[in-house]
């Protein structure tokens, strides 16, 4: 729930526009993939190898769909500035690509490893494709 001004303003208050919409456009990515972020099998911050990982600001969370068994990993940057890693795939397959979504752009496959750089405070979704395991 978001409420400006301790519930004194809504979403319509012209300082919080941009804020409205960034969230609505998370959601429509999360929306897109709720059968495994919203109702999938939470994993926490595993499944996945990672390299070149920032000290600080990056955490992830991944989620494992309950029928297909493909997994989804949530990137998120906390800090003021941009933040890059290398993402070299989900444990336990061997596909060679995956699916990234970032609000406000197009999703796009992209070969593995993937250099993913994660705007400051914002988030990234990786897909798993297929099932190459």
């Amino acid at each position: 729930m978001l409420a400006p001004m301790s519930f004194s303003r809504g979403l319509d208050w012209a300082p919080v526009w941009g804020l409205a919409r960034y969230v609505r456009e998370v959601k429509r990515l999360r929306d897109s993939l709720q059968e495994t972020v919203f109702l999938g099998e939470p994993l926490g911050a595993t499944q996945v190898v990672l390299r070149d990982v920032p000290s600080d600001g990056v955490q992830y969370a991944t989620f494992r769909n309950r029928c297909t068994g493909l997994r989804v990993c949530i990137l998120t940057n906390s800090r003021n500035e941009p933040r890059t890693l290398t993402f070299e795939g989900f444990e336990g397959t061997q596909a060679a690509s995956v699916r990234v979504y970032a609000p406000f752009a197009k999703a796009r496959d992209v070969k593995l490893p993937a250099v993913i750089t994660i705007p400051p405070e914002r988030l990234a979704f990786v897909e798993e494709l297929g099932d190459a395991r």
